[in-house]
């Protein structure tokens, strides 16, 4: 994560450029190319971050989440409530993989079909085996 100047602004919004493998311990940051001057980054807005895990106190001096607003409060800077997703390539040698976005609706009405399907089978096969056949 880096905080971006805005230009023509005093605001910053926070663009996750990617990552690279990490030292042996969390105490150590690794060495990370940082552009100066202008820079256009080209990405996705994103209105939070994910947070995977968060924890209480975390040792060393890599954070495992980020909270926009711990952040500024932290930093003083001034941040916009999102965070870019950096896609387009900069000589940083950070990774950019990112995994794809959710499917959106889509994947809701496919699961519920799903479960209404299951539900429907259950509600077929209970009164096709409750009626005892007449020998």
């Amino acid at each position: 994560m880096t905080p971006l100047r805005l230009r023509g602004s005093d605001a910053h919004v926070l663009v996750n450029r990617g990552w690279l493998e990490g030292g042996k311990t969390r105490d150590a940051l690794p060495e990370v190319a940082t552009p100066g001057g202008n820079v256009r980054i080209e990405g996705l807005a994103l209105e939070r971050f994910p947070r995977l895990l968060t924890l209480e106190k975390a040792g060393g001096k890599v954070r495992q989440t980020i909270d926009i607003e711990s952040y500024a409060a932290e930093t003083g800077l001034r941040l916009e409530p999102r965070i870019i997703e950096q896609h387009s390539a900069l000589p940083d040698d950070l990774a950019r993989d990112w995994p794809p976005r959710e499917g959106g609706a889509e994947k809701s009405e496919a699961y519920a079909l799903q479960w209404y399907s299951l539900a429907g089978l259950a509600v077929v096969l209970f009164l096709v085996l409750s009626f005892k056949k007449n020998e």
